[in-house]
């Protein structure tokens, strides 16, 4: 990839620290510990999207439910996620508890172009799984879509595998600032929890449409392929 590299960090970083909720005012001390996959479960009945926030309903049985610590923490990450509500407007309602942002390959493509860096919509597929193996082909193929799903403690992130190879061919910083393209305001800890996940898992060559879920400090909750 060309990069303009100065520049593109430069205005990577001013995106990243002035939108992302877990790189606003909070020192490293600061930061929120990661959420436990059994938290996020047992809270998540007690979330709900009201108006343009996530708020917690049945607070009495929820603090009965979970430590004084872990209520803390739960109300720390709804903090940052209503934050982030507030502060990024590329976000679409689409129904009582989802916001999504969308973008398309060419969407990218044109984006990074104007920032410096070349974007090939032309990844080609596997050989493994396109040469006589139509049904697994069909499958691992496919382009796939580039969206984030809001979630209360931190986004789902989707990446079309022409995304996922532009990424995976570059490095780890690289890749940090361009997904910064495809999902505007995402914060650098999740970029870099993201990228670091793909390029360790693919390169240009075998490229696969993916979802991962992320919460706002980098941790990965789970990551997996898109299917059509």
């Amino acid at each position: 990839m060309k990069k303009i590299f100065l520049t593109l960090l430069a205005i990577f970083m001013v995106t990243s620290f002035t939108i992302s909720p877990s790189m606003s005012a909070a020192t490293a001390e600061e930061l929120p510990m990661e959420l436990s996959d059994e938290l996020i479960e047992v809270t998540n009945e007690h979330i709900e999207l009201k108006g343009n926030s996530y708020k917690i309903v049945d607070h009495k049985e929820l603090k009965d439910k979970i430590s004084k610590q872990d209520l803390a923490l739960v109300k720390e990450k709804l903090k940052e996620t209503n934050q982030y509500l507030k502060t990024n407007n590329k976000l679409k309602k689409i129904n009582n508890d989802t916001f999504i942002f969308e973008i398309s390959d060419e969407e990218v493509q044109k984006q990074a172009e104007e920032l410096g860096y070349d974007f090939d919509l032309n990844i080609e597929a596997d050989q493994a799984y396109t040469e006589g193996q139509i049904g697994i082909a069909s499958a691992w193929d496919y382009n796939g879509y580039n969206r984030m799903y809001l979630k209360w403690w931190g986004a789902e992130i989707w990446l079309s595998k022409t995304v996922v190879g532009n990424i995976a061919g570059g490095t780890v910083t690289a890749g940090s600032i361009f997904l910064g393209i495809v999902i505007p305001g995402i914060g650098w800890a999740i970029a870099i929890g993201v990228t670091t996940w793909i390029v360790g898992m693919y390169g240009s060559y075998n490229a696969k449409p993916i979802v991962a879920g992320v919460q706002w400090n980098s941790e990965i909750r789970y990551a997996y392929i898109q299917t059509p």
